[in-house]
């Protein structure tokens, strides 16, 4: 099978380096591409671009993933740059093989031709990701555009020595004018974990959220069952998070939401409240959303979290609209 894709390059009018800073920008997709083809059922690896060809195994692509995954996790950003300078293709065979994961295939070629002069500040590695991650598509997860973004995302981090923006690979992806501005806490990448089967004072331990899928910076969301109490004289019959797990979320995992279908995540038991002392510290700011609805009816356990409290300066709590957007998890 043969798949060829493409992608625009992008002018960035407005705020180039301030982005990394948390700063908005505005880009524009430019009309030069580049094109990628994708070729499959193939004994090995190989990877061309221009007078650059190199091949690799299933295996060690396996390797240089998790390698990455490794360095990304213990925020190792130069051996993340080495990688970069030592291998051109590095962030590409990342996002074949994170594409697929175990269900690598033996061989794959994977080429590319440009219309995007390189170095010259108009994104040529962020397009190049953007037509892999979309060759890719029909295959593996089956990735649809809010995935595709997600994957060739870490190819431009990979590219630029740990450290990028998603502006790039965005503009790339969406086309036409882009308004980049991060997002704050509010909004993001969640996950939800079961713990319905919880008891009544039981705790939610470290043990069991090391055993969870957590990404760095996610929103977490306990899902307790405990949506039916809320303002019945049941409210606060429900688990808690133990000390030490708290610890995990608010200083190694740096969550930046907790959510939960019960009134709490308190520990039960102490009044000296040490998860709320945690979370609400000034170098830690977690925002705590209780008294969550309708978790059962989001159909992954993965999702996109959308906060909307109310517009008021200066409160310590407020309602909130939550919504779940189903298929984006970036």
């Amino acid at each position: 099978m043969r798949v060829i894709t493409s992608a625009p390059a992008k002018a960035i009018l407005l705020g180039e380096h301030s982005v990394n800073r948390g700063q908005s920008a505005l880009a524009v997709s430019v009309g030069l591409r580049v094109r990628c083809t994708l070729e499959t059922e193939l004994k090995q690896f190989t990877f061309a671009s221009g007078n650059q060809t190199q091949e690799a195994t299933r295996t060690s692509l396996l390797q240089l993933a998790a390698q990455v995954d490794g360095w990304r996790e213990a925020q190792h950003y130069e051996a993340i740059r080495q990688l970069a300078r030592d291998d051109f293709f590095g962030p590409a065979k990342y996002i074949v093989a994170k594409a697929f994961g175990a269900a690598l295939p033996s061989g794959l070629r994977v080429s590319w031709g440009s219309e995007i002069p390189s170095a010259g500040g108009l994104g040529s590695g962020g397009a190049s990701f953007v037509a892999l991650a979309k060759a890719l598509s029909p295959f593996g997860r089956g990735l649809g555009e809010g995935s595709v973004g997600e994957l060739a995302y870490p190819g431009d981090v990979i590219a630029h020595g740990g450290v990028a923006s998603a502006l790039d690979t965005q503009t790339s992806l969406l086309g036409g004018a882009i308004r980049y501005t991060k997002v704050g806490q509010f909004v993001g990448s969640a996950i939800r974990l079961d713990f319905r089967h919880k008891a009544v004072n039981e705790a939610i331990t470290l043990d069991e959220l090391k055993a969870a899928d957590i990404r760095e910076g996610d929103i977490v969301i306990l899902w307790e069952g405990r949506d039916g109490q809320y303002r019945t004289q049941a409210s606060h019959q429900r688990p808690y998070v133990a000390a030490d797990a708290a610890e995990y979320l608010a200083l190694e995992k740096r969550i930046k939401l907790l959510g939960t279908d019960s009134s709490g995540f308190e520990v039960r038991g102490r009044n000296d409240h040490p998860n709320h002392h945690l979370f609400f510290r000034d170098d830690v700011a977690i925002p705590v959303v209780e008294c969550l609805r309708n978790l059962g009816a989001i159909s992954t356990d993965r999702f996109f979290f959308v906060g909307l409290p109310l517009p008021v300066k200066g409160l310590d709590a407020s309602p909130i609209r939550a919504i779940a957007i189903e298929g984006i998890s970036l």
